[in-house]
């Protein structure tokens, strides 16, 4: 055609179009970052072999009925935005011959082979070579802090009313003297009724005070099968992580059977008494707190037919507080559905996704307060963390990469590092609070 000049903003104006092929022109410049108010409802989009130059929007992951993208032949630069990833309807991508860099998305819904991205200056990540720093993959720690981080900003990104302040504090903000057995079971009154916070699928956690006055919690674990040493590895590892939004595990405890976990007392109640009430209080999450991610709701559907948690299973958890944040609704009941609905938040959320009326799961009161495309954006990603097939599912860390991509248009994730130990042996690990006789015998 022989078009010069800049992408044709005019096309909003354009309604009722469905497909947009600019291609083999000189057109030049950015795509406009509101992309997605000019071809909101575009299921191809072409702009391949021009001089477009710039970023990829990340706007241009909200186009949800896009089936076709083509972009290669430009001058882009910058990185792929990894919203991309969620769209749930592309089945032709390609970005090949442009100048782009970082790692790739990871389309959960496409298969992407590496001829989509060739010609490009650093692209990284499967189905190209891994990223410089990741070929091992993240850590333990790394995907449980990620997953606290990527909490952290959804509460703030919806707006629950919690107040979070990012400070790089450590974990382990006063030591705690080495304890015996009977220590906590004297300051749990023998792990009496009474002092129970709450119980889920992993155990039951009480409150404890010691002698001096000081509050602990402890997390009486049920039918651990770890052996001491998976135990201590895996306590160590889950005691490195930092974060100011995760409650600090002070120690652990072993003895015969028991498996005992010492956290710092957290007066203002559970996660669910955080996600459904109004209360502005710092929030500090762990899923070893109270269970709640085991508790009915929140289990994933596998689960109850193999009894065997996942990391898969832990995603499916995590969207579900996701979904919480985002519709103001119980992982059991949901007060806006129609009386004649008796399932599950998931569920509710399934069945509008399938009617294309997802947007009607969203809190009300979320909306209009400029941010609706990132609101609508976090309730996708928290869909592809609930879906039933578990294969299906992002990792924890992809979806920490996808909330923390929101993020960064407002700064949210600036301060908001996960800290992990580093490979000097310098930072300090916690106390194990039991005497070496209790291991061996418990004499």
């Amino acid at each position: 055609m022989g078009l010069k000049g800049r992408f044709p903003t005019g096309l909003m104006n354009c309604t009722s179009i469905t497909g947009v092929d600019l291609s083999n022109n000189d057109l030049s410049g950015p795509i406009p970052d509101n992309i997605s108010h000019i071809i909101g409802f575009v299921t191809s989009l072409d702009l391949s072999s021009n001089n477009f130059s710039g970023e990829i929007p990340q706007e241009l992951g909200n186009c949800s009925y896009l089936n076709v993208i083509r972009l290669d032949h430009n001058q882009l630069t910058g990185q792929i935005p990894l919203q991309l990833g969620l769209l749930d309807r592309l089945k032709t991508f390609s970005v090949t011959n442009n100048l782009l860099s970082g790692p790739v998305p990871n389309f959960l819904h496409y298969n992407v082979t590496a001829e989509n991205y060739a010609n490009n200056l650093g692209l990284c990540g499967k189905p190209l070579e891994a990223c410089t720093g990741t070929s091992k993959g993240p850590s333990t720690g790394v995907i449980v802090g990620a997953a606290i981080g990527g909490v952290t900003f959804a509460a703030i990104a919806v707006g629950i009313g919690s107040v979070f302040y990012y400070l790089k504090v450590s974990m382990f903000e006063k030591s705690i003297s080495k304890m015996k057995l009977s220590d906590l079971m004297k300051a749990t009154n023998s792990f009496n009724k009474d002092n129970i916070i709450g119980s889920g699928r992993t155990g039951t956690m009480y409150k404890a005070v010691l002698e001096d006055g000081t509050f602990l919690m402890v997390k009486r674990l049920q039918d651990s099968q770890h052996s001491a040493k998976e135990f201590v590895s895996e306590m160590s590892t889950l005691g490195s992580v930092k974060h100011p939004n995760l409650v600090p595990l002070l120690g652990f405890c072993m003895a015969n059977k028991e498996r005992l976990l010492v956290y710092r007392y957290m007066p203002n109640g559970t996660l669910h008494d955080n996600l459904h009430t109004v209360d502005e209080v710092d929030t500090h999450l762990s899923t070893f707190v109270n269970g709640e991610f085991g508790d009915l709701g929140y289990v994933a559907p596998e689960y109850t037919k193999t009894l065997v948690a996942t990391p898969k299973g832990d995603v499916y958890s995590f969207g579900t507080v996701l979904l919480e944040l985002v519709t103001g609704e119980r992982p059991t009941h949901v007060a806006k559905a129609p009386e004649s609905f008796k399932g599950s938040l998931v569920e509710w959320i399934m069945q509008l996704s399938g009617n294309s009326q997802l947007q009607d799961a969203l809190d009300r009161s979320l909306i209009g307060k400029g941010v609706d495309n990132e609101i609508f954006q976090f309730l996708k990603i928290a869909c592809t963390c609930v879906v039933p097939n578990p294969k299906e599912r992002p990792t924890m860390f992809e979806v920490y990469q996808l909330l923390r991509a929101i993020g960064e248009k407002y700064n949210f994730t600036t301060e908001d590092e996960i800290m992990m130990p580093s490979d000097n042996g310098d930072t300090d690990f916690m106390e194990e609070l039991i005497v070496a006789q209790e291991v061996r015998g418990g004499n």
